[in-house]
């Protein structure tokens, strides 16, 4: 008339589940850093891109000259009105992002049409990664595109 309960885990069974999820925590640290430097780059580029049409929208209703100015050294752009007029924005971006601004040279001119001074090109490298950006004279319109 003795009846035996067991209400546990067995060693195998809790090392089991121990080792399952062990497993799942490492797939997920992994996938999760690829997604990491994925967001950087394309959080970089939404944020450039709203600045900039944001230049080129006060350019418009202003009817002034804008300039976005590059500081490569310290990992900074600023969006100025006119020359010495004074600063609508300024952003650092990742250190980790490297810009080449080759035929662009370090500014863009936004002109109260809207149109930039210069069409030219800057080059990204993010990592094993590598970026164009291609402004286009005209419209103002500028293009991303992976090399």
């Amino acid at each position: 008339m003795f009846q035996h309960h067991n209400k546990g885990f067995t060693l195998l069974e809790t090392l089991l589940v121990l080792t399952i999820v062990s497993v799942m925590s490492f797939v997920l640290i992994f996938n999760v850093s690829g997604m990491q430097k994925k967001k950087v780059i394309s959080t970089f580029f939404e944020q450039f891109e709203k600045d900039y049409f944001y230049a080129q929208q006060h350019a418009i209703v202003h009817q002034r000259v804008i300039y976005i100015i590059f500081d490569v050294s310290n990992t900074t752009y600023v969006i100025q009105k006119g020359a010495f007029d004074g600063t609508l924005v300024s952003r650092t971006y990742p250190s980790t992002l490297n810009l080449q601004l080759g035929t662009l040279g370090n500014r863009i001119a936004i002109h109260p049409s809207g149109s930039i001074q210069k069409s030219g090109t800057m080059r990204i490298d993010y990592h094993d990664e590598k970026y164009e950006v291609i402004f286009y004279l005209g419209k103002g319109r500028f293009r991303v595109k992976q090399l």
